[in-house]
């Protein structure tokens, strides 16, 4: 009987403060960002509210958050500025690419659920390589997902180039997020040592998750407390002021014998390509925190994640009331990249996996016929449109291997020779 009120008690503390954080973060969102409060608080695919979702996921790292008063404000003081920044990811989300709000981040997060849920080896792998215990390493996979696109909004702000998102958004985890999350980790005795291993991992989960295209070949490799950057003879005095601006120490700096394939990234304005992030190739099984973020994020890329804005647009109007035409796809409104004219061949991916190999399955939608018709540009060369989003994807898994074996991807319905598209 004793016991049984133990747990009643429990329960009834577990229900009472999770209620409490909702609406404490309820509160923020109403505060800060009330136009997204219904997409935050209502039910999402018919499902948990995005706001129930990150509230799971979160509190996944102990059960003891909800029956401790000290842990539980520890965790609302971190939960706050997690909700913030996805919330300003969501909210202002650039509309010269193809949507990379909150949605975007569920979806990615999704995709990573399913390939935890055809494979365990990756995280077998985590944790063999980690040390850690099941929820911090579950943790740690969703914190990389959920917050992997914060960066959009102050890279749109600051007027520099696409890729600058992951070095934004790592710089305001590390910074911003960071801080409140070793707070939460000293309140679960946690060691230092795994808590700096968390942190980094996530950091650089963030930071290089957009690493795999190569833009130039740097050869000054500078170790800094945000990640290892690479830059060259006559952009290192830009990047050195860029450090010291933002406040980051730069611990180690190296002159390579040769060149590292880089990606670009700016320092005060667009395209000055300052610096840049290395072009890695990954294994999913020897490198499971980055190596998965790229998979998932690579994999989310289909009709359904356009804005409404973009489903909307002029082009799409256009094309809808004659789509043979190529002028309209051609010629998309400035600053948007051709392939993002409203109108997205791909109607879902799937994850296909098991315990020896990774796949990706494209389906396409009824917009896949006519827009045969339509060439675009890809590595130089004049390729039909839907082949152009198949091309993109086995692009970016051309960096990535599981268990060392090239990651396949598959067009459904099934196409005999996928060549014929060119």
């Amino acid at each position: 009987m004793i016991n049984r009120k133990i747990v009643a008690l429990r329960v009834e503390a577990e229900v009472n403060l999770e209620s409490t954080l909702y609406m404490r973060l309820y509160h923020v969102l109403q505060t800060h960002y009330p136009d997204q409060l219904q997409f935050f608080c209502d039910s999402y695919e018919e499902g948990p509210s995005p706001l129930q979702i990150l509230i799971d996921m979160m509190s996944n790292i102990s059960d003891g958050i909800w029956v401790s008063q000290s842990l539980y404000q520890a965790f609302e003081v971190f939960a706050e500025d997690v909700v913030l920044a996805c919330a300003k990811q969501h909210q202002d989300d650039p509309s010269c690419y193809i949507s990379h709000d909150f949605r975007h981040s569920l979806m990615v997060h999704a995709h990573m659920v399913h390939l935890f849920e055809q494979t365990h080896v990756v995280i077998q792998a985590a944790e063999a390589m980690t040390k850690l215990s099941y929820p911090l390493i579950t943790f740690t996979f969703d914190m990389i997902h959920l917050l992997h696109d914060i960066g959009y909004p102050k890279q749109s702000e600051l007027g520099v180039q696409k890729s600058n998102h992951t070095f934004e958004g790592a710089y305001i985890f590390k910074t911003q997020i960071a801080p409140k999350l070793q707070g939460l980790f000293r309140q679960l005795h946690i060691p230092i040592k795994q808590q700096s291993k968390m942190i980094r991992m996530i950091t650089e989960g963030i930071l290089y998750h957009g690493a795999d295209k190569i833009e130039d070949h740097y050869n000054i490799k500078c170790q800094t407390s945000l990640g290892t950057f690479y830059t060259q003879e006559d952009k290192w005095p830009k990047f050195k002021q860029f450090c010291l601006d933002r406040q980051l120490d730069v611990t180690h700096v190296s002159t390579l014998s040769k060149p590292v394939p880089i990606r670009y990234l700016d320092c005060e304005k667009k395209n000055d390509n300052a610096f840049g992030i290395a072009c890695m190739k990954l294994d999913l099984v020897e490198d499971p925190f980055t190596g998965v973020i790229r998979y998932t994020d690579n994999a989310h890329t289909c009709h359904g994640r356009l804005s409404d804005e973009q489903k909307t647009s002029d082009i799409v109007r256009q094309y809808q009331a004659n789509p043979l035409s190529d002028q309209c796809l051609l010629r998309p409104p400035e600053g948007q990249d051709r392939y993002l004219a409203g109108i997205v061949p791909v109607e879902s991916t799937q994850v296909i996996g098991s315990q020896e190999s990774l796949g990706l399955q494209i389906h396409m939608n009824q917009h896949y016929h006519p827009l045969m018709a339509v060439k675009v540009q890809f590595d130089d060369k004049m390729i039909k449109l839907p082949l152009f989003y198949v091309k993109r994807i086995q692009d970016a898994f051309k960096w990535l291997t599981f268990n060392q074996i090239p990651i396949r991807v598959d067009v459904c319905p099934p196409y005999k020779n996928i060549a014929k598209l060119v």
